[in-house]
């Protein structure tokens, strides 16, 4: 976020609202959006939460400094609607934050389908690196991008998820020990079976 270090963000697909309060601690002003009723109740209790779609967002054209969207496309059908929508709300000298899963990656492919939800929202699009980076650059320029693994993460989640709740797992000292490792072997590998894309963007201004 060394980008922007102030202004105002829209969070889409902002669950319980975790980034949301991250981004308050930093003093930015914060917008939230969650399909999930009860999770963006609990979030509006951190920041200014709607309940709505992120294929038809509920703000105005040119509204935020910096949109973030966080393992959420692949969670909805025609996710280019919702790039559509933040290529919309953004400011022309805005940036978007993305984080997304991609399953290039057969051990990940494998590990999705043998776990295809998460906290009981189904995978409903299935997309490649190249895809997503496809879909991305029609819309956007990219400034940064980054891949990792992610399937020791994966693995360690599936499994993990049966031991502890998913709120512990996410902050043992395991996870930590398996993201360390992933980012690793991230620099061997150099990100050619990730199965998580990140990267910063700008909004393409249209002529």
């Amino acid at each position: 976020m060394h980008y922007v270090r102030r202004g105002t963000v829209l969070d889409v697909g902002c669950g319980r609202g975790d980034f949301c309060a991250a981004l308050l601690e930093k003093g930015y002003e914060v917008t939230g959006i969650d399909i999930n009723y009860l999770r963006a109740k609990q979030a509006s209790g951190l920041a200014d939460v709607s309940v709505g779609d992120c294929r038809a967002l509920p703000f105005k054209e040119r509204s935020f400094d910096i949109v973030s969207i966080m393992q959420v496309l692949h969670h909805i059908e025609k996710p280019e609607a919702a790039l559509d929508e933040i290529s919309r709300v953004a400011k022309e000298d805005g940036w978007l934050l993305i984080t997304e899963s991609v399953e290039d990656n057969l051990l990940f492919k494998s590990l999705r389908k043998a776990h295809p939800s998460y906290e009981g929202d189904a995978v409903k699009t299935r997309l490649k690196r190249t895809e997503l980076k496809r879909m991305l650059a029609s819309r956007f320029s990219t400034i940064t991008e980054s891949t990792s693994n992610g399937n020791f993460y994966w693995l360690w989640w599936v499994l993990g998820s049966r031991i502890i709740s998913r709120r512990k797992l996410d902050n043992c000292f395991v996870t930590s020990f398996v993201c360390f490792l992933e980012k690793q072997l991230d620099k061997v590998l150099k990100g050619r079976f990730s199965c998580r894309y990140e990267a910063i963007l700008r909004p393409r201004v249209k002529q």
